[in-house]
């Protein structure tokens, strides 16, 4: 699976929380669950329609991302994680 930048700068914030005590920060996106993205991926884990998703991105500080996605219907948790460091040089 691949998902581009473009994809998460088309997303609504929903919120976002910043730790005041380390660098940490999450923001979590308001979803499209008419998507593209989403009716592939209820296909692919068999998920039904009343699915619900999640989409975040958690800043650790630094250059280091994870990106979560999670799908959730009465009976089934899908999480989805990516680690993303990016490297200047």
């Amino acid at each position: 699976m691949c998902i581009k930048r473009e994809y998460f700068e088309s997303l609504e914030v929903k919120e976002v929380f910043r730790s005041s005590e380390t660098e940490l920060s999450n923001i979590v996106y308001k979803y499209d669950d008419r998507s593209e993205l989403f009716n592939r991926l209820i296909q692919k884990y068999n998920l039904s329609n009343n699915a619900k998703c999640f989409v975040s991105i958690t800043h650790s500080g630094g250059n280091a991302y994870n990106i979560a996605i999670v799908l959730e219907n009465d009976n089934k948790t899908i999480q989805i994680d990516k680690y993303i460091s990016i490297m200047k040089g």
